[in-house]
């Protein structure tokens, strides 16, 4: 159970640092498990029929879109599943005391599978999927029953709950592996899929009898997403400032030629670069006498004498 916790915690750590989108969902519903073959669990020499177990599927599911404008998706997560089998038998009471026998193998998991789906967009928020991948699952509890009924109405039970260290010569694996597939929609933040699995580990070996013992499932999930896609944030580079063109000034007064009414003579700006020689605030080109100081109001010459 440690061990399988650290495992998931690992693996959403390591999506986490990639500029992946996650999302996570809580999902879960009822699943139909059984062990294909139909062999016996070797404790007796009863002939056992064998049918479906009914149980749940259910936990928290990863959901990681690489690039906003891929198809693709890595599907993960933590799920607590019942896996397992029924038996029972009967008998004919006319030769004997004994009625009926119900048995189970009732097995619980953390399962970890990792899916790589195909999400199709259907509509402006409604996607089909199809996917599928490997799981591996730790047995974390379970129990053996049987029920041994009289015609007289009495019941006998035996029943053994320490499944991971067994009692008796039978052995429980504690870790099972296998695929999955699944299919579903999803229509914004709601999910409803169907899957598979197959296992292609013997959960259970009994010590007199030769067999397959592989848990294969079907179930079906509703879920809903708890969180919106978060992506990695990227450091931004601070932009680098933009060059200015440079402006031509011909004459390098500092003044460019496009705002320079004498773009071939050094002048200053507040002349818009036309030469003052005698630094009357008159340009020399309106200045009516350009070499001595005078007033504006005179174009540049100094006040006249009017005596």
């Amino acid at each position: 159970m440690k061990q399988a916790s650290i495992l998931f915690i690992c693996l959403i750590v390591g999506l986490l640092n990639t500029n992946a989108q996650l999302r996570i969902a809580i999902t879960g519903g009822p699943q139909l498990s059984s062990v294909p073959g139909n062999y016996s669990p070797g404790w007796d020499t009863i002939s056992y029929q064998f049918s479906n177990q009914q149980g749940w599927r259910a936990g928290l599911l990863t959901d990681i879109h690489f690039t906003p404008r891929s198809i693709f998706y890595i599907q993960s997560g933590m799920f607590y599943s019942n896996k397992g089998r029924n038996l029972s038998a009967k008998f004919d009471t006319s030769t004997g005391n004994l009625s009926h026998v119900n048995g189970v193998q009732y097995l619980n998991y953390f399962e970890f599978p990792l899916n790589m789906v195909l999400k199709l967009n259907l509509g402006r928020k409604a996607k089909i999927m199809l996917g599928g991948g490997p799981y591996a699952a730790y047995l974390f509890s379970g129990r053996e029953r049987r029920e041994f009924h009289n015609k007289n109405g009495s019941v006998q039970t035996f029943e053994n709950t320490d499944l991971k260290i067994s009692t008796s010569p039978v052995q429980y694996n504690n870790l099972d592996y296998g695929l999955n597939g699944l299919f579903g929609f999803e229509f914004g933040r709601l999910i409803i899929s169907g899957h598979y699995s197959q296992g292609f580990k013997d959960f259970y070996k009994p010590s007199t009898i030769q067999g397959d013992y592989k848990h294969q499932t079907i179930s079906v999930s509703l879920g809903y997403y708890i969180t919106k896609g978060v992506a990695k944030k990227q450091k931004k580079k601070d932009p680098k400032p933009a060059k200015e063109p440079r402006s031509k000034d011909q004459d390098l007064d500092g003044v460019p030629d496009k705002l320079d009414a004498c773009p071939d003579k050094i002048g200053t700006l507040a002349m818009s670069g036309c030469p003052d020689a005698d630094g009357d605030s008159v340009a020399d080109q309106d200045d009516q006498c350009p070499n001595i100081a005078g007033l504006v109001k005179y174009k540049g010459c100094p006040v006249p004498d009017t005596d």
